[in-house]
């Protein structure tokens, strides 16, 4: 963090600043565990596992910030301050870059985030765990031995003033940015004090990270390794963010905002036949055709269902990963195509009606069976 934002800065972080997390939900965990009564803003749509994390703490009162619309990209710096200081939120927890829908709030507008944390001291939980996975960067340079040339990466750190006073948790690891989930070795960083406590928590909560694993995790923390395997890593998905954007399109499932970042899209079904466009059925004929999506309607966070939602204006959503390979993409892609052609074919469905007619048919097996 100090070498690649911090660089001429009088305040750096040090050991100190530093939490060794069993996971990133082990570190989510911690920080709801030390917060004290306050109310805790979120969004919707955001990761499904803040979820959980939001409800497990009777302390914490969760609070959703709404997109008007599902598919909007981000949250500008000045709403983020009215809905902060109206509602009189202690915390945020936000992911950034965002899952799912690939977006990133960087370069002045994530300095204005941090600035509005500082200033009316609200702790600002900063998900980071998609920081290496960015597309709109500048080119690599031919000299790969250049140790100045990083790719572009994203992170508050940059716009900290203190490292010990500004209210600014990241949470990150080597889950998805080195690609390591087994290892379950991940990190909080954030003022000293906020560490200790965290240090505290961890002792009854998850009992630590693996020693032998962290350190097998040491040289990946190499930071030529690092920057290396970042040029590479960006290289990669972007050919296959390319080829589902493209292949998503053919089909009429529209993508609102291209993702820059994460290895996900977040898909509008409106223009698919119905009942194609409602986002569990979509899941129900696509894991028939062996191809796994997940629903929007799981990423609009309700912890302890504190909101009332008739209909979630997720329906029409899904997260689309190209994490797999190139060959998993094309014949996922290649499934839901002829799955997409044989609902047009049939004609439009209501939702309602397609759930009847499938609980018919499990009934029916059912029947078969026992008879």
């Amino acid at each position: 963090y100090n070498t690649l934002y911090r660089e001429g800065r009088e305040s750096q972080y040090t050991a100190d600043n530093v939490c060794i997390v069993p996971g990133g939900r082990a570190g989510l965990t911690r920080i709801m565990a030390i917060l004290a009564d306050t109310q805790v803003g979120f969004f919707s749509p955001d990761y499904t596992a803040y979820e959980q994390a939001l409800g497990l703490f009777q302390r914490i009162t969760p609070s959703v910030y709404l997109h008007r619309n599902p598919n909007e990209a981000t949250m500008s710096p000045e709403a983020f301050e009215f809905e902060t200081v109206g509602r009189g939120i202690g915390a945020v927890l936000l992911s950034n870059p965002a899952n799912p829908t690939g977006q990133s709030i960087e370069g002045e507008a994530l300095a204005e985030y941090v600035d509005i944390a500082r200033r009316h001291e609200v702790a600002v939980i900063m998900d980071e765990f998609y920081s290496h996975y960015y597309y709109d960067g500048p080119d690599r340079s031919d000299d790969l031995e250049d140790e100045t040339d990083w790719p572009k990466t994203v992170s508050s750190a940059r716009y900290i003033d203190d490292v010990n006073q500004d209210p600014i948790l990241i949470v990150n690891g080597l889950t998805k940015n080195w690609r390591t989930p087994g290892f379950r070795c991940c990190w909080v960083v954030a003022p000293a004090p906020i560490v200790e406590m965290l240090g505290s928590a961890g002792s009854f909560l998850d009992g630590g990270t693996n020693a032998p694993l962290q350190q097998l995790a040491l040289p990946l923390m190499n930071l030529d390794f690092t920057r290396r395997d970042a040029w590479a890593l960006q290289t990669h998905f972007k050919k296959k963010r390319d080829f589902l954007l493209a292949e998503l399109s053919s089909l009429g499932i529209n993508v609102k905002f291209e993702p820059t970042a994460t290895f996900y899209i977040w898909a509008d079904l409106s223009n698919l036949p119905p009942p194609l466009n409602d986002c569990l059925v979509f899941l129900e004929e696509c894991v028939k055709n062996k191809i796994i999506i997940v629903p929007g309607l799981f990423f609009d966070v309700n912890p302890r269902s504190v909101r009332h939602v008739q209909q979630s204006k997720c329906i029409g959503n899904v997260r689309f990963s190209y994490g797999p390979t190139f060959e998993n993409l094309r014949v996922g892609m290649a499934n839901m195509k002829a799955m997409v052609d044989k609902f047009k074919r049939s004609g439009p469905l209501t939702a309602s009606t397609y759930i009847t007619r499938e609980l018919s048919k499990e009934l029916s097996r059912d029947f078969s069976e026992d008879n």
